[in-house]
């Protein structure tokens, strides 16, 4: 919201879109990918995050521990009707002040996942985008449209994203997130 209104009001908004994409049936059996407790940098000296009690399925990709890697969520995401992740986010330490993911690192080191990352892929199924993770929702301060990882996934052909602004618990976080994916997936606008 870029400081315009106070931090305990809920808000949202929409992004122009030439043409807006179609939702997935509700309660569709889509393809569903669950991106959770990578491995991050030891350096970042992260707490590790619940377990994963969730498999893979026919329907469900699980990317976890070393797995999963910017480039491999990014590969896997592209054709996903639901997209969740559950993993440590962090405010950039940079002009954009927007936020970014904390992944399993590269060959080459890298490890975080940006609105930039995102920007690079088409999402073709119009998913329903959970970012469980802190800060997921801050994006850089702009009246003209910021640019964090809400808005592009909404850019790539997301068709909702849920994000917090504020740091998320991770005691009951996976629960709290699952109830909402479940209703949307049922039709919950």
């Amino acid at each position: 919201s870029g400081g315009l209104l106070p931090r305990d009001l809920a808000w949202s908004y929409t992004l122009a879109r030439s043409a807006p994409p179609a939702p997935a049936t509700a309660g569709a059996a889509g393809r569903r990918v669950v991106i959770a407790n990578p491995l991050p940098p030891p350096n970042l000296k992260l707490p590790a995050l619940g377990p994963l009690s969730e498999d893979a399925s026919a329907t469900t990709t699980v990317l976890r521990g070393a797995d999963a890697t910017p480039s491999r969520v990014l590969q896997t995401i592209r054709d996903a009707s639901v997209i969740e992740f559950h993993t440590h986010g962090f405010i950039a330490n940079d002009v954009s002040e927007a936020s970014y993911l904390v992944l399993s690192p590269e060959v080459d080191g890298q490890y975080a996942m940006t609105a930039r990352d995102v920007a690079q892929v088409k999402l073709d199924a119009a998913p329903l985008v959970i970012l469980g993770a802190c800060h997921a929702a801050t994006s850089s301060r702009s009246l003209e449209g910021g640019m964090g990882l809400a808005e592009a996934f909404l850019r790539a052909g997301a068709r909702a994203v849920v994000a917090s602004p504020d740091a998320v618990p991770d005691l009951g976080a996976r629960s709290f997130f699952a109830a909402v994916r479940d209703r949307v997936t049922r039709g919950a606008d």
